[in-house]
């Protein structure tokens, strides 16, 4: 450690208010983007600049200590359970207790589950497994959801330590910056890589998310080799970077590509102006460094780990708010915030403990025993199910009946895009001489219910074949990105090899069909942009994918897509049985305009092309219900429960009988 010491001291030790200034400006831009208000719609991005000033103060802590013989990994995590685990401690018994009466049976068990998670600092990949997407449907009434961001940081936190250590006893001094600079460029890299196979793991996993903490100790250790520019051109680059920020919460929305580049961008602005903002008469600085600023800095952690519950609790309610109620709603989260910062994170910051494993024991091993003890009765009495009507079990059922989850394996993602047709995923009559073969994206894949009652009434054997984002075209390039279309359409073709190999009597294809709108087609690795090439070559491509099947004397049977709830809640029924409330859950159905062109124009050519819609079975005079005899349709916006898929399947064969069409002898 001798030669550690010779090692100089940074520039970054003392307090700086503009931090606190850019703290505020992070939870703002998070607290105004949840609370879904117009114009920053990409305000996610504050918990980005969190993640640079997490790891530039961290770092110069460390290093400085390194650097002076004084780092002990027991004052490190000291330090560490002081700042952030009372507080935390303090919103999730506050949660449990205000959510245990108003949540479902199922919501309970599960926000219990979620505390345990959060409590050992892995909240991100629960998260990740059970919410899927970070801005998915039913994510957004999880209460602790925000956590995840305190896992990647804890996470951090145990691996940063000992790799910096490492890197100092292995690299000279003066390369380190450069090393670890490498090092970022090369986790950014992945982290846009990986969008390309998974959009969930890159959002809430560290891998992918290492390089913004990285940023900031980078900027902690480096920093002094950075040059130092004039006054004119301080306030400049301070007010570029400032604007970056802003222009990427406005810009960015939920659809955007993030983490990568994107996140990459907001580290780079915070990174400058951590870096001028230490410079005397920085204009930037100087506002970042005023009271409402400051003010809204230290209360910053807290705000962050109580805005999130106290929107779910109205959220989940159905609460409407209006703009008055909405500032109302923000001063009772600034006020819980205040309150949680001074009697809570002030006291314990400053308690004279040092007994780690006395503070362990307190707020790690103590709190995680209570709550595995109340979720563990949770889970035994079945989320206390008696609170409300018993039609909320039943609802409750339907909701979490997701085809993709029962059929297991038999439905890829993108990552298995190789995998086979498995012998062991069949639907319908298992005994049948009739073969079908089912292949399409996941709105194929949620019609696994229908097929398999369509199948048991028709005497058919289907095989299920599925995968996410990808729609039974032949030769079409299709996917959000170039890559993700080339993987499709490679998928396609070892369905049409399956498909020449074993000549199913009947194929089925599903898919989400698109609109006129619709930005996934690609020819020769190029986006298509304009509309009338985008349905030409989604017409060249159904038309080649039919006359194939069609030439090897297969029965082809087209599923039209379901209706689109996109601006109804798919819980509405569930709501309406929790709270007694009496709610129109029905929603406008808007006509796929661009597809019911094309299939009418496909039935001319083809005429013995069979297709199936469900529609009428819950859509009347152009509005559409959620839920038929207290069965919810939807488990989001536009995919079906796999109970309401089986009930639809019943529904359909009760109404027409197929033997017209599907009986060998007819053909």
């Amino acid at each position: 450690m001798d030669l550690l010491k010779q090692q100089p001291q940074q520039h970054y030790s003392k307090y700086r208010k503009d931090i606190d200034g850019l703290r505020a400006i992070a939870v703002l831009l998070v607290v105004y983007a949840h609370k879904g208000l117009p114009f920053f719609t990409g305000g996610f991005i504050g918990v980005d600049v969190f993640f640079v000033l997490s790891g530039f103060l961290i770092t110069q802590i460390i290093y400085r200590e390194i650097n002076e013989g004084t780092f002990s990994f027991h004052n490190f995590y000291i330090r560490r359970i002081r700042r952030l685990l009372p507080a935390l401690v303090f919103v999730l018994c506050a949660s449990l207790l205000a959510f245990s009466f108003i949540l479902s049976p199922h919501d309970l068990q599960r926000l219990t589950q979620s505390i345990l998670w959060v409590s050992i600092f892995v909240g991100n990949f629960f998260f990740w497994i059970y919410h899927g997407g970070y801005f998915g449907e039913n994510a957004k009434e999880a209460p602790l959801l925000h956590t995840w961001s305190l896992a990647i940081e804890e996470q951090f936190y145990f691996i940063w330590p000992f790799a910096l250590i490492i890197c100092l006893w292995l690299i000279p001094k003066r390369f380190l910056p450069i090393f670890l600079s490498v090092i970022l460029l090369a986790l950014v890299w992945l982290s846009e890589v990986a969008l390309n196979y998974t959009l969930g793991a890159a959002y809430y996993l560290l891998p992918t998310r290492f390089f913004e903490l990285m940023t900031g100790a980078v900027l902690a250790i480096g920093g002094h080799y950075l040059p130092t520019p004039k006054r004119i051109l301080s306030n400049l680059g301070s007010l570029i970077a400032l604007g970056v920020i802003f222009y990427m919460a406005v810009s960015l929305d939920e659809t955007s590509r993030f983490p990568g580049y994107n996140a990459f961008y907001v580290c780079l602005a915070t990174a400058v102006l951590l870096h001028l903002g230490k410079q005397p008469h920085n204009v930037i600085a100087q506002l970042l460094s005023s009271k409402p600023m400051v003010f809204f800095g230290l209360i910053s952690y807290s705000l962050y780990l109580w805005h999130w519950p106290i929107l779910v609790w109205f959220r989940y309610q159905d609460i409407t708010l209006s703009a008055f109620a909405n500032m109302c709603v923000f001063a009772i989260m600034v006020s819980c915030a205040w309150v949680s910062w001074r009697f809570v994170e002030k006291p314990f910051r400053k308690a004279t403990t040092e007994s780690l494993s006395k503070l362990t024991g307190q707020w790690l091993a103590l709190p995680l025993v209570m709550f595995s003890a109340v979720a563990l009765v949770t889970i035994q009495q079945a989320g206390f199910p008696t609170r409300f009507d018993a039609s909320v079990k039943q609802i409750e059922q339907a909701l979490n009946s997701h085809s993709n989850i029962i059929r297991g394996s038999c439905h890829s993602s993108l990552r298995d895009r190789d995998t086979l047709p498995n012998p062991d995923c069949l639907l319908g009559d298992l005994t049948a001489k009739k073969t079908g073969f089912l292949f399409g994206d996941s709105h194929a894949n949620h019609y696994t219910g229908f097929l398999d009652v369509l199948g048991q009434a028709e005497n058919i054997l289907i095989q299920d074949y599925t995968m996410d984002q990808c729609p039974p075209l032949i030769g079409l390039e299709w996917g959000s990105q170039a890559y993700r279309a080339k993987e499709c359409m490679q998928r396609n073709a070892q369905a049409w090899r399956y498909i020449q190999a074993n000549k199913p009597d009947y194929v089925f294809l599903a898919a989400s069909w698109p609109g006129w709108n619709t930005r996934s087609i690609y020819q020769d690795g190029k986006l298509i942009s304009d509309q009338d090439e985008m349905y030409q070559a989604l017409k060249n491509a159904l038309i080649t994918t039919v006359s194939k099947l069609q030439a090897l004397d297969l029965q082809v049977i087209l599923f039209k897509d379901t209706a689109y709830a996109e601006h109804s809640n798919n819980r509405c029924a569930l709501k309406n049985a929790l709270f007694e409330k009496n709610k129109d859950c029905s929603f406008e159905f808007v006509p796929n305009q661009m597809m019911d062109l094309l299939i009418s124009e496909i039935m001319l050519i083809n005429p013995n092309i069979i297709t199936i819609d469900i529609k009428p079975f819950y859509c009347v005079n152009g509005r559409c219900a959620t839920s038929l005899d207290d069965i919810p349709i939807y488990r989001d916006n536009n995919h079906l429960t796999h109970i309401a898929s089986s009930l639809l399947g019943t529904l359909y064969t009760q109404a027409y009988k197929l033997e017209k069409y599907l009986n060998e002898d007819q053909k």
